[in-house]
């Protein structure tokens, strides 16, 4: 996996300081999805429960052709109902 710290990952220009998700959490929200989340994004979200990349954009090839997207933002889990960005869970 990448250095996560090269995305510069951060809500408002401040790092973001949102608690990682409990496992009670994670199983809520794979329960609500009907599969369970990979392992490199339950790492990711031990790096950083949801923010803005500020590196975000990438390029791959796609047969052949080049593609080009862009992540505007990253969710986050939380039982917060007030918060914006969030798969909401009631753990």
């Amino acid at each position: 996996m990448r250095d996560l710290a090269e995305l510069n990952i951060n809500e408002g220009g401040e790092a973001v300081d949102r608690p990682v998700p409990t496992s009670d959490q994670i199983t809520s929200v794979e329960r609500i999805i009907g599969a369970k989340l990979p392992s490199s994004y339950l790492e990711f979200l031990k790096f950083a429960n949801g923010g803005h990349p500020e590196l975000d954009s990438f390029e791959f090839n796609d047969e052949g052709v080049l593609q080009e997207w862009s992540v505007d933002r990253f969710f986050h889990i939380s039982s917060d109902l007030a918060s914006s960005y969030n798969y909401r869970t009631f753990a």
